[in-house]
């Protein structure tokens, strides 16, 4: 499905008219877009790197046709894997593990998230800045916030992808692992790493979300009870 797209005429320069032939019709889009990280890509390759047509594909076909929109990629009606291919194409070094990824397997897209055009949050040119973009998808997860004990993400000292890798990991909700594969927790919670001389198995085990609830809770340290004997028995 990509290919008619992405390949069309890659071998042959002729069929690629440039990003100054898009912005005959397409001005407001290209208006800001030498801020764009992917602006300053093409400037590496003495302005050939990155264009329209790297992302969209070949125009030829769409302005000898009178600007026909089925005759170029559009990504807002363009499918979940047509899209990612398209990114990864570029993006596969950073995100290897995307289409195996809980997020990748959903059939969520790239631009379910990013935008390069109309972006809100220039870190990741994601639409809309965590973790309201997260919370589109994540309702269930936005009240744990509220609770009396919660890291603090609503206050904007932490981000979901402090903890959270949304590409991929190899471990269960995407979790991030630190430098010496321990629970992603100790990165800040140092004091916590150990090494210990009795150390308490069920961290080794299960982990910390054993004893603690990660988002939030209604008890100190957010443990998952009140009552930490019953906790512990």
């Amino acid at each position: 499905e990509a290919s008619a797209y992405q390949t069309a005429g890659a071998s042959d320069a002729s069929q690629y008219l440039g990003a100054e032939t898009c912005e005959t019709c397409h001005g407001d889009l290209a208006k800001k877009f030498d801020t764009n990280p992917h602006s300053h890509l093409a400037l590496m390759h003495n302005g050939k790197g990155v264009t329209c047509e790297s992302c969209h594909g070949s125009g030829k076909a769409h302005v000898e046709a009178g600007g026909d929109k089925t005759k170029i990629l559009q990504f807002d009606k363009a499918s979940a894997k047509v899209i990612n291919t398209t990114c990864l194409d570029c993006h596969a070094g950073a995100h290897p593990n995307f289409e195996r990824s809980a997020h990748g397997e959903a059939g969520v897209s790239c631009t379910s998230c990013h935008s390069v055009h109309t972006f809100e949050s220039e870190v990741g040119l994601l639409k809309t800045a965590q973790p309201k973009l997260c919370y589109g998808c994540h309702a269930e997860v936005q009240p744990m916030f509220a609770q009396p004990f919660h890291h603090k993400v609503d206050e904007g000292l932490m981000k979901c992808s402090d903890c959270h890798d949304t590409h991929g990991t190899f471990q269960g909700k995407q979790l991030k692992t630190t430098a010496d594969q321990n629970a992603i927790c100790t990165k800040c919670h140092t004091e916590t790493a150990g090494p210990f001389v009795f150390e308490h198995p069920v961290v080794k085990a299960e982990g910390c979300v054993t004893c603690h609830s990660p988002h939030g809770s209604p008890n100190p340290r957010l443990l998952n009870v009140s009552n930490i004997n019953t906790l512990c028995l």
